[in-house]
């Protein structure tokens, strides 16, 4: 949190921050209530994510749904995409061998992870769009002495009753490798995966839709991150949409890899999202009558390498230049070369036009 509010500061000095500490769902919750009651703020950056446990990533979750009230009531929400483009894979249950196990690739039937003494490993799967399938979520680990697999963990919740999800956690004694399975339990019928993880799932990890919660949010300016050393180079940890609902994620891109009082080397979209932050704070203070719809698509609309939003980057890396009177004179340029460009076209049609009445006269004369 350190790092988060001095890079606001570095980026909008005369910013006036509250800190808010939340560490559950009830807890943000109840602080974006406190936050709207307030009445008095006007951004609220986060550098937070949930896992698909708390609901979909496609906006409809309780904290996103906080998220676009917040928005409704005119405060502009900014926060970090993730940093599991790398850490997440999606796919159809596949058991062609009959054995009720999913089959990742051909007949590999686990997702190998390497993981490191003192480590906590957190797996989160779900199947939101297939309530009452039941599948489980194991783990396994290798006998260091032989060959096989022994069963470290399982997360067995019975979706009968309760939402389609399976979660654990495992605190990790030495370093190893361990293999995370997918097991029907009752299923009737083979449901679309999301499987998400703390750690890198690189041996099948599937870059697309990694975006997490709340940055699926509608009412949300979500980030991605790029080297401020190389700003056309997106890290290739973060996350990328789009959303399970097709929508286009992130919206924007912030840098990372910085230096702050608490961090030497800050990186991940947690620190480029206080930049986008900062950088709205200071548009809002250049255009103070400005809705937070307008102040978000000045923003996504003036980067520094603007393009159509994609599910890499958004419209590419924040920019404050059209803040300036540099650049301000550099947008009337933009928009006058556009009004001669479109002068020469109407010219051109113009002749275009008479050439055409031009020929039907001559063909008028010879009737």
């Amino acid at each position: 949190g350190t790092g988060v509010a001095e890079i606001i500061l570095d980026v909008a000095p005369d910013a006036e921050l509250y800190l808010y500490n939340v560490n559950t769902v009830i807890e943000f919750v109840n602080a974006v209530d406190y936050i709207i009651g307030r009445g008095d703020i006007d951004i609220v950056s986060t550098s937070i994510y949930w896992f698909n446990s708390v609901g979909p990533t496609d906006g409809t979750s309780i904290i996103s749904q906080k998220v676009d009230e917040a928005r409704d009531n005119g405060i502009l929400w900014v926060t970090s995409g993730g940093n599991h483009a790398n850490r997440h894979w999606q796919g159809t249950f596949s058991d062609p061998d009959g054995d009720r196990l999913h089959n990742f690739r051909g007949s590999d039937e686990t997702i190998n992870i390497d993981v490191e003494a003192g480590d906590e490993l957190r797996l989160a799967l779900s199947w939101w769009d297939s309530p009452g399938q039941d599948y489980e979520l194991c783990l396994y680990g290798e006998y260091i002495y032989g060959s096989g697999l022994y069963v470290i963990d399982c997360s067995i919740r019975s979706q009968w009753y309760s939402s389609p999800y399976e979660s654990l956690s495992y605190d990790v004694p030495y370093d190893r490798t361990l293999h995370i399975t997918i097991e029907k339990y009752s299923a009737t019928s083979a449901v679309d995966f999301q499987l998400f993880s703390n750690h890198d799932l690189s041996e099948y990890s599937v870059r697309d839709s990694s975006i997490l919660i709340p940055a699926d949010a509608r009412g949300a300016i979500s980030v991605a991150a790029a080297d401020w050393r190389n700003p056309d180079s997106l890290k290739d940890y973060s996350s990328r949409g789009p959303t399970t609902d097709g929508r286009t994620k992130p919206d924007i891109t912030g840098p990372t890899c910085v230096a702050t009082t608490a961090d030497a080397y800050f990186c991940g979209t947690s620190s480029s999202s206080p930049h986008v932050a900062g950088a709205a704070a200071l548009a809002m203070e250049k255009y103070p009558h400005e809705s937070v719809y307008h102040i978000r698509d000045a923003l996504e609309s003036n980067t520094a390498d603007y393009h159509p939003k994609s599910n890499s980057d958004g419209t590419g890396m924040v920019s404050v230049v059209f803040l300036t009177t540099a650049g301000l004179e550099e947008k009337v340029a933009d928009l006058e070369a556009k009004v001669r460009d479109l002068e020469q076209k109407l010219e051109d049609l113009a002749a275009e036009l008479l050439d055409v009445l031009s020929r039907l006269a001559a063909l008028e004369s010879r009737r």
